[in-house]
């Protein structure tokens, strides 16, 4: 699980569950990640801070969206994380990046369409791309690392369980402390 975008695999774990064949469900996360759920990833500093940015600063419009869920609790799970002192295993990023970075210049479709749409989607330029890449992936593999240590029987569980394990722990952890987390978000005060 630990090959290839980890954040992807991560927004894909914690989306819910449809009535979908697994390859359409891997195809709609990706492509759901790649034009949707990402561009409004929030970003806070503390547990203090009310998420109302995206990672571009913008104001996030808080809506009845699955994506911006998703989101939310992708950052309150790295905040768990980062207060138990988990730090990214920062070998793998540069290892998955350098491999990007080889498809890329060769021209891999995958690779250069990948890159074009994150350059274009929040007006990258140059290596800010490969910061941006490398960013999600650390902080992705501190989020698994957390989970890894928190759910019981992580290492064996696989596909549908795995899923459901990580979405019943977040969803519990999400609703104790999402006060906390979003304090003045429209969103959730009408929730």
């Amino acid at each position: 699980m630990k090959q290839g975008i980890l954040f992807i695999v991560l927004m894909f774990l914690l989306a819910g569950c449809t009535d979908e064949t697994p390859q359409q469900q891997d195809k709609a996360a990706v492509k759901d990640v790649q034009t949707k759920a990402l561009e409004e990833n929030v970003v806070a500093k503390s547990n203090n801070t009310a998420i109302t940015k995206d990672d571009l600063g913008r104001d996030v419009n808080y809506q009845e969206d699955s994506s911006v869920l998703i989101a939310l609790k992708q950052e309150l799970i790295y905040r768990e994380a980062v207060a138990e002192g988990i730090e990214p295993d920062i070998s793998e990023g540069e290892k998955y990046i350098k491999e990007q970075k080889e498809k890329y210049e060769v021209g891999d479709k995958e690779a250069v369409e990948s890159h074009n749409f994150w350059m274009d989607q929040y007006n990258l330029k140059g290596e800010e791309y490969w910061d941006y890449l490398k960013k999600q992936q650390m902080k992705s593999d501190v989020i698994f690392q957390y989970l890894k240590q928190e759910i019981d029987d992580y290492e064996s569980l696989e596909g549908a369980e795995l899923k459901e394990a990580i979405n019943t722990f977040t969803d519990e952890n999400f609703e104790e402390k999402k006060d906390d987390l979003i304090l003045n978000s429209k969103y959730f005060a009408e929730a």
